[in-house]
């Protein structure tokens, strides 16, 4: 009965509040005659200025130095545009910031290769099990395809094809036309 009771006040209200005869005390459409009226002589409309997206990172190498030694310590990303940002920290023939671009198939066949290793499949941090060894060089990669990602943090003790892929990575950031950016 309870139920009922307050199903019966719902009913009313939503009744009520529906009605026509509130929409009949509203204005009319008063306040059309305060907008201006289009002139398609009048130029000086302009859309606003919208600022451009930035391009999509897809891959990132981040060598990080050893505690004692002289192992090199960079970050080089890779845009889905192909543009290349480098940052030179120590160790490295390029200290600083660079950029340079690769066409479209140079980046294509580093990301088919990133996908031929089944790199979407790997650990997220090597080794996967024991300790991990602080004063060896830490190597972090980053890769993005479509909707896919993966990010891999190897102390050490990794699987030989991630150790290809780094490498490979190296050897294409060696063979670049680099620009120093103030």
């Amino acid at each position: 009965m309870k139920n009922l009771s307050i199903l019966f006040i719902i009913i009313c209200l939503s009744t009520i509040s529906c009605s026509p005869r509130r929409a009949k005390n509203l204005p009319a459409a008063e306040y059309l005659s305060s907008l201006p009226t289009p002139n398609p002589s009048n130029t000086s409309f302009s859309l606003p200025e919208i600022p451009p997206t930035p391009p999509r990172l897809v891959l990132n190498m981040k060598r990080q130095a050893c505690f004692i030694g002289k192992c090199p310590a960079f970050s080089i990303s890779f845009y889905a545009d192909g543009s290349i940002q480098y940052s030179g920290e120590q160790y490295v023939d390029m200290i600083g910031n660079y950029s340079a671009t690769v066409n479209e198939s140079e980046l294509k066949i580093l990301l088919n290769y990133a996908q031929n290793i089944n790199y979407f499949d790997f650990e997220n941090v090597y080794p996967v099990s024991g300790k991990i060894i602080t004063d060896v060089p830490l190597t972090i990669t980053y890769v993005k395809i479509d909707l896919e990602e993966n990010y891999v943090e190897n102390h050490h003790h990794s699987p030989l094809p991630l150790i290809r892929f780094e490498e490979h990575i190296e050897t294409l950031v060696e063979n670049l036309e680099w620009k120093k950016i103030q």
